[in-house]
């Protein structure tokens, strides 16, 4: 079942529903491709949000603002592009970036997987 459009997505949940699926909520996890963070920052997303080193990622002091800031960026990129802001689009960009939302109808088995996983820990099920 997907959340009603209408319906405001609750950014701080959904950031805890990203991190149990990113990285366990694992704070200290680094990822293939060098992502870091419970949130599995990418180091791009990061400078361009955050004048902080990227090895300080591991804390979730610096951390939670910079993934907080890129999620309301996501959803702002979003509703600019008229794609409803439900928990799986956000989901779906987070994973692969809005254009990966936007085209949705897209998007893999393994995204459409993660989607429903973020979905699913948002809404406790």
């Amino acid at each position: 079942m997907h959340a009603s459009p209408f319906q405001p997505v609750i950014l701080d949940r959904l950031l805890v529903a990203i991190a149990f699926v990113e990285s366990g909520n694992k704070p200290d996890r680094v990822g293939k491709h060098g992502e870091r963070s419970r949130w599995q920052i990418k180091e791009s997303v990061w400078k361009e949000t955050t004048g902080i080193p990227f090895d300080r990622a591991k804390y979730d002091a610096y951390a939670y603002p910079v993934a907080r800031a890129h999620l309301i960026v996501l959803k702002w990129e979003l509703n600019e592009s008229h794609v409803p802001i439900t928990v799986r689009n956000l989901a779906l960009a987070w994973k692969g970036g809005a254009t990966m939302a936007v085209l949705g109808r897209l998007a893999n088995a393994a995204d459409r997987a993660y989607a429903e996983r973020v979905e699913n820990l948002y809404n406790d099920r």
